[in-house]
């Protein structure tokens, strides 16, 4: 049996959702997406998943929780807002914490039906901000995985507007981050039993795999077992 680790030295996957607050002004723009309406559901499954799986390290959700605040005022994901009380808290948070934090996963979701990623409507799209230079291997081998689960998604994409996964990526903090976009109204049954259970376990695999720092390994082989067993037999 793995020693159990001193919280000071557990890995932390970091879920960003800048664009969880619903605006306040959805009756003068009734068509427009004023907020990302799946996420703090889809972050608190995934998380749930992760420390049900087999994560002994630390699942920090940073959600944009200021619902005054609507979302056409600061764009809680472009540089210009980068200085905002959410994102500075958030960098706060990653670079206290640079040498434990495995992965940022930067958490939005989007409208069914309006074909932004394509059609048919993915159920997962990843955006990457290095598109132009090549995408990271990372974001190629979450959507291979992805896939291999028997989930629709699309990706790379370009995400070059996109600043929370971009600003963590840079030097100064250096840490793996995608923007991961959830197809909003996938079924609870779906997203609870196949997707969430899949980001969880690629999470919790690239966690393992960061051994390069001397830092404990956080996902045991017993128990990304169970779990890949238990999310195979719920899509039989």
């Amino acid at each position: 049996m793995d020693a159990v680790q001193p919280p000071s030295r557990r890995r932390i996957v970091v879920i960003a959702a800048p664009h969880a607050a619903c605006a306040q002004v959805r009756r003068l723009q009734p068509y427009a997406h004023l907020c990302d309406a799946a996420v703090d559901e889809m972050a608190e499954c995934i998380g749930r998943h992760l420390q049900g799986g087999g994560f002994r390290g630390q699942v920090k959700v940073h959600t944009h929780i200021n619902r005054e605040v609507a979302r056409p005022h600061c764009d809680m994901n472009r540089a210009e807002c980068s200085e905002s009380p959410y994102r500075a808290k958030l960098r706060k948070d990653v670079l206290d914490n640079r040498d434990r934090v495995s992965f940022v996963l930067d958490l939005h979701s989007f409208p069914p039906g309006k074909g932004a990623f394509g059609r048919p409507d993915p159920e997962l799209v990843v955006l990457d901000d290095n598109i132009a230079t090549g995408p990271e291997v990372y974001s190629l081998d979450f959507v291979a995985a992805m896939k291999r689960a028997g989930i629709r998604t699309r990706g790379p994409l370009s995400g070059q507007d996109n600043d929370v996964h971009a600003e963590m990526r840079r030097q100064k903090i250096g840490v793996r981050s995608f923007l991961l976009e959830a197809r909003e109204e996938m079924g609870q049954a779906r997203m609870d039993q196949v997707v969430c259970p899949a980001i969880a376990r690629w999470l919790a695999s690239q966690t393992a795999s960061d051994r390069n720092k001397g830092l404990e390994v956080t996902w045991t082989v017993a128990a990304a077992t169970a779990v890949a067993a238990a999310a195979a037999a719920s899509e039989e």
